[in-house]
């Protein structure tokens, strides 16, 4: 039962996701959405087995082993609707600039 309802919000998920990328596209440069979307597509993918997975292995629970890529895949689904919201590029150079400040103190730290 939450399979089938896993499912089900899962596709609505989606379809936040790639309702967010339709209306970015708009702005120019297909490449990032494109890639973007199937990186998403395949992300739930892994993610949803990986979960089921360990549901059946008795490392997770099984509703948290079914709802486990839902739960991970919607922070992105809302970050593209807010980017979507506002019409403003998905990434800036501003944007990676400070990811990549933050990876490397983040990897120096240690």
């Amino acid at each position: 039962q939450h399979k089938m309802m896993s499912w089900a919000v899962s596709c609505l998920i989606i379809f936040l996701c790639g309702a967010s990328l339709g209306a970015t596209i708009r702005r120019g440069r297909i490449e990032i959405q494109a890639l973007l979307a199937t990186i998403s597509v395949i992300l739930y993918y892994s993610m949803e087995l990986t979960g089921v997975r360990w549901a059946r292995m008795g490392v997770l629970s099984p509703w948290l082993g079914t709802w486990a890529a839902n739960i991970m895949l919607l922070p992105l689904g809302l970050f593209l609707l807010s980017k979507a919201q506002k019409d403003t590029r998905l990434f800036t150079k501003i944007d990676l600039s400070a990811f990549w400040a933050w990876a490397k103190h983040r990897t120096t730290s240690k």
